[in-house]
């Protein structure tokens, strides 16, 4: 039979998103999980790339190295943002349902390339959807790649930065309020 990885990989690569629900749905569910957050591939033919049109800005922010890719990370460079999506919110799903976040965190923060998560590759693609919902799910906004920039820093387009600067108002908006109601409390 042919290895369940093999079978989301061929998916993902004929951008056929109905066969990848399939293939999630089909199987069982720990192994998809397993299989979506442990496998990766080391990419040394270069098979998965950067756009010759950004390939500078990409080695400057990202760095130079495009390996140990996980499935989602390649669907973001096969530009297949609903596919990412679909793997993201399966493994949500799944960290819900085993109640372990840490499945979901570990599959959000799996680095690929020079220190990259897929926050990083998500933001400077421009792929705005991908990036909110991992931004809603608690990607982490502070991780450092290893040439110094967070996913932020990686944003290519003005949508894709407002996702996080709505993050951030969002975060200063809620310490307002709770700092105001901790001075209306020792008012009383």
């Amino acid at each position: 039979t042919v290895p369940l990885w093999k079978q989301m990989l061929s998916a993902i690569e004929k951008e056929d998103r109905a066969e990848l629900d399939r293939i999630l749905h089909a199987f069982d569910f720990a192994i998809v999980v397993q299989t979506l957050v442990t496998w990766n591939l080391s990419n040394t033919d270069n098979k998965y790339r950067h756009d010759p049109d950004v390939l500078l800005d990409a080695k400057e922010l990202l760095g130079p190295t495009v390996d140990h890719l996980n499935l989602i990370q390649i669907s973001c460079f096969l530009f297949n943002e609903e596919m990412a999506l679909d793997m993201l919110n399966f493994v949500a799903k799944a960290s819900e349902e085993l109640e372990s976040k840490k499945i979901l965190y570990e599959f959000m923060g799996k680095m690929w390339g020079d220190g990259n998560t897929t926050l990083h590759l998500a933001s400077f693609l421009g792929m705005a959807d991908l990036t909110k919902r991992l931004l809603d799910l608690g990607a982490n906004v502070y991780k450092m790649n290893d040439r110094k920039y967070k996913p932020v820093d990686c944003a290519d387009e003005n949508t894709t930065m407002s996702l996080f600067l709505n993050l951030t108002e969002g975060k200063l908006e809620y310490i307002y309020f709770v700092w105001t109601q901790i001075l209306y409390q020792r008012a009383w």
